[in-house]
């Protein structure tokens, strides 16, 4: 959405202000350059009190260089029109007014986007592909386009040869075909990821380049043949048609896999003991220990009771009071196991033991809230961390990164784990979003130790 309402903007800006731009191009160089001032310091503070519909919709279609892709579309689409045409009548004459006035808009883009790359580089994290591949087309923008800025000023055009000025100017065709490759190697990442938006942003600047490229290319072929002008058009849009289905296919969102232990390649899901059940089962075995001893020591007095009555049979008759005295000897032996002792014998004191509650354990943090601050993939990242009675009860966070968008999304899924668990050693972490995922459980160890007692 963001990049269609880019090029209308561009489009209405370029077509209304053709002629004014061409004859008086001063006021609007003034006017770019103190646009991209403004968007340079409102990009760079980090206001918070911007609405979110500004920084999205106004803010954003600047600083993430919408508004100067959009601008550079215009001035090439303007060379690969048609001769004649009602739109190359219109913008051919302000050409190079207009790319004087959209390398003045890059400028806050790539000043912005410049300082959080350098960051990123003197920060001592190691570099991965993707981002040695931007910085690299990066460069290759930058260096081409001072030049071609400079020789579109048409005092200084003026000074230089018309053959010199027009190989020079052949630069530009790489310079589009750089800003394309740029917009995919940040795109393309996010669109397999599944970001909203990221797909339909790449959809339209595929339709716009690769139909500017087969524009080019047909405009090239039909000046050297023109009689086979219909052929030399149908391969450039089959060409184009098929170049643009490869990459969409590549930008397709990928379906993010489960995550799993580096371990055991399992889900790992944990999950708090509860005390009650362990009790519950402590309990339950004491009692089966305690019917099998019952058993034993029932099975032991019957015994003894057969031992003894036979003995009575075949042995002389004892006095009265020894067998007043065994009877009670033998009653006192089988009497059930579940009858109360007499009241003479006292409870055991391994059950009155027993039944005391166990000491609770002494805590190993103090409750609070902990600030830390980490460097994240391309600037600080914030977060507060709340420990209460030895659990972590909250994260929050909030970061000063170029695009947030992964550390919002490391936020939404790393925290809830951590907390689950009760540790930042969790395996859980946002593919793509690796540098925040571990930022986040980094803050939360810092934070453990500034509790630890």
């Amino acid at each position: 959405m963001q990049i269609l309402i880019a090029l209308i903007v561009s489009a209405v800006f370029s077509w209304c202000c053709a002629g004014a731009l061409r004859k008086k191009p001063l006021p609007f160089y003034i006017g770019g350059t103190l646009l991209t001032c403004v968007m340079l310091l409102l990009g760079m503070t980090h206001l918070t009190a911007i609405p979110a519909w500004v920084n999205t919709y106004v803010l954003g279609l600047f600083t993430h260089g919408m508004i100067a892709a959009s601008l550079w579309c215009i001035v090439a689409l303007t060379g690969a029109f048609p001769n004649g045409s009602a739109l190359q009548k219109r913008l051919l004459p302000c050409r190079g007014e207009l790319s004087i006035i959209a390398a003045l808009i890059t400028v806050s883009h790539a000043v912005i986007y410049g300082v959080t790359y350098i960051k990123r580089l003197i920060s001592g994290r190691e570099a991965d592909g993707n981002f040695v591949l931007s910085c690299i087309v990066c460069l290759l923008l930058m260096v081409i386009m001072i030049p071609l800025t400079i020789l579109s000023f048409k005092a200084i055009r003026k000074k230089v040869k018309a053959s010199t000025w027009k190989k020079i100017q052949r630069a530009a065709y790489g310079f589009y075909a750089l800003i394309y490759i740029h917009v995919l190697v940040i795109l393309l990442p996010r669109a397999r990821m599944g970001r909203e938006g990221t797909w339909l942003s790449i959809l339209v600047y595929t339709v716009v380049f690769l139909g500017y490229a087969a524009l080019r290319i047909h405009k090239l072929l039909t000046r050297k043949k023109p009689e086979q002008k219909g052929l030399w058009a149908g391969l450039c849009a089959a060409g184009a048609v098929i170049c643009a289905g490869v990459i969409l296919f590549a930008a397709r969102p990928v379906q993010q896999a489960e995550r799993t232990t580096p371990e055991t390649g399992a889900a790992k899901t944990t999950a708090p003991v509860s005390t009650e059940s362990t009790t519950e089962a402590a309990s339950t075995e004491s009692a089966s220990d305690t019917s099998e001893t019952t058993a034993a020591a029932t099975s032991e007095t019957a015994a003894t009771s057969t031992t003894e009555t036979t003995s009575e049979t075949t042995t002389t008759e004892t006095t009265g009071e020894t067998q007043e005295s065994a009877a009670t000897e033998a009653e006192t032996e089988a009497a059930p196991a579940g009858e109360e002792p007499a009241p003479e014998q006292a409870a055991p004191v391994e059950e009155a033991s027993a039944a005391e509650p166990e000491p609770v354990p002494e805590l190993q943090y103090n409750n609070g809230t902990y600030s830390v601050t980490l460097f994240g993939y391309d600037a600080e990242e914030h977060f507060e961390i709340t420990i209460e009675e030895d659990r972590i009860t909250a994260i929050n966070g909030w970061c000063d990164e170029s695009d947030p968008w992964y550390f919002n999304e490391a936020m939404n899924v790393v925290c809830g784990a951590i907390i689950a668990a009760n540790s930042p050693d969790v395996p859980d972490a946002v593919s793509g979003a690796t540098i925040s995922s571990d930022a986040i459980k980094q803050a939360v160890r810092q934070a453990l130790d500034q509790a630890r007692r």
